[in-house]
């Protein structure tokens, strides 16, 4: 073996004992080949820092629409992207989540990074992403495999019960060891290496930002409320059972539903037109930015590109209304008035889930989310009424049981399994509950890390 086309500890001090990384023919590391896994958690900040010294570019060779749309002290940010950190931070955070510097480890920290603000929308990602993909520059554009990334991160930042990283001041940590950095910022580990394991690495397996994410430390046996062997039927009765025994009814006043169902969606719509404003004040700036170097940009402002966007939310507000008029309606578990078997026991059997509040609203969740056509204005508006009014048997919604709908609609997002509307499920039911889930492609790790780490311990303190 040619050690020299090698750099270790020996000839630099800033990489860890027992790595060595790829010289480039001409001397220098690339930033390709940086990367230290999740689970290389006994180095200190400092420590890891340096090492991304390696191969770190100078703050000043940063792109001007980059310091525009994540710049910590860039007015787009505070109003409306959110998220910004200076370089140093941002790198800190590559190191904390176990990110490279590849375009889809960037699209994670970024997007990560936004997410733990909780104050994203779908107009706010979705127009970060169109002007990332592009405004960029060649180097730093996010195409469409990063932005899916982008979108998984943001979501992964808001179930993380974390603080918002742009707040964090990182310098009395700089001593910890990072796995001990992560515990005090409770950045759920376990969740995000189930992510990498379940979620991204499958689905770009030869892509090398995604290819070496995989780690030790996520538990080899899913949760599951019933045994693997099972059949999925059985488990459905089970569910079923459960259900009945919480199931109450509960009376509408017709003429209260629909005065709260049109004071919400027009709350909802009021925002959307200040998202709105805002982005098209986001894509006016930049243009001006980018002054005539950036004919899409030019040309962006002259079909009002930020329209695009806040259509699509009205449009996906308008059939939440009619899907939210409709459950209601039939007074049936989503609405589904015609069923061979009720479709919730499905989904709570499928999901593990049993008859609590919690486990209610946590299915509900992730089988809206899986249909991946729920921005979260629509979402907003189908809470908003179940926290005011009774709307079905799981009674009225307390703020954790919306939190935790929240989660599971993200979680059903991120998750690349079957939208669970469309599933046949009674052409399941002789499977077992494990083949069941693969079936439907359910990341079953995913679930179960979001319950340890969040969810259950969210509850204990």
């Amino acid at each position: 073996m040619n050690s020299g086309r090698y750099l270790t500890h020996a000839e630099d001090p800033r990489i860890p004992h027992g790595v060595r990384i790829r010289k480039l023919t001409k001397g220098g590391i690339s930033y390709k080949r940086w990367f230290l896994p999740i689970t290389w958690g006994h180095l200190t900040l400092r420590e890891a820092y340096d090492y991304l010294g390696v191969v770190g570019a100078p703050q000043g060779k940063i792109p001007e629409v980059i310091r525009w749309t994540e710049g910590k002290d860039s007015h787009l940010v505070k109003q409306f992207f959110y998220g910004g950190v200076d370089l140093r931070a941002h790198d800190y955070i590559h190191i904390l989540l176990g990110r490279g510097l590849l375009p889809k480890d960037e699209a994670f920290v970024i997007g990560f990074t936004m997410g733990t603000t909780n104050r994203l929308d779908s107009m706010n990602e979705d127009a970060f992403a169109y002007i990332a993909k592009h405004y960029y520059p060649n180097a730093y554009r996010m195409d469409d495999e990063a932005r899916s990334v982008f979108l998984d991160a943001t979501k992964l930042g808001f179930i993380a019960d974390c603080p918002p990283l742009d707040s964090v001041d990182f310098t009395p940590y700089l001593d910890l060891t990072v796995t001990e950095v992560r515990k005090r910022l409770n950045l759920c580990t376990e969740l995000i290496q189930s992510y990498y394991a379940e979620v991204e690495q499958p689905r770009f397996p030869e892509d090398p930002a995604s290819k070496r994410l995989l780690g030790s430390g996520v538990h080899d046996e899913p949760f599951v409320e019933h045994t693997a062997t099972d059949s999925f039927r059985s488990s459905a009765i089970q569910a079923d059972r459960k259900l009945d025994e919480t199931d109450i009814a509960f009376a509408l006043d017709e003429a209260q539903f629909e005065s709260s169902l049109e004071a919400a969606h027009k709350e909802i719509c009021t925002h959307l037109e200040d998202q709105r404003d805002l982005a098209k004040l986001c894509f006016e700036e930049i243009a001006k930015l980018l002054e005539d170097e950036d004919e899409h940009a030019n040309q962006d402002i002259i079909d009002e590109r930020w329209n695009d966007f806040y259509q699509t939310a009205l449009e996906n507000v308008a059939k939440s209304k009619k899907l939210v008029d409709r459950d209601v309606r039939h007074a049936k578990w989503e609405g589904y008035a015609h069923e061979t078997s009720e479709l919730r026991t499905w989904v709570h059997a499928l999901l593990g889930r049993g008859n609590s509040a919690r486990d209610r609203a946590f299915c509900r969740g992730f089988f809206h989310g899986t249909s991946n056509r729920r921005t979260t204005y629509a979402t907003e508006l189908k809470m908003n009424l179940m926290q005011e009014l009774q709307l079905s048997c799981d009674g009225r919604y307390t703020d954790d049981m919306i939190q935790v709908y929240h989660d599971a609609a993200r979680l059903g997002y991120i998750a690349d399994c079957s939208n669970l509307a469309e599933v046949d499920f009674e052409s399941l039911a002789d499977y077992s509950l494990t083949k069941a889930r693969k079936a439907l492609k359910i990341p079953m790790k995913l679930l179960q890390t979001y319950r340890a780490e969040v969810e259950d311990r969210r509850l204990y303190l």
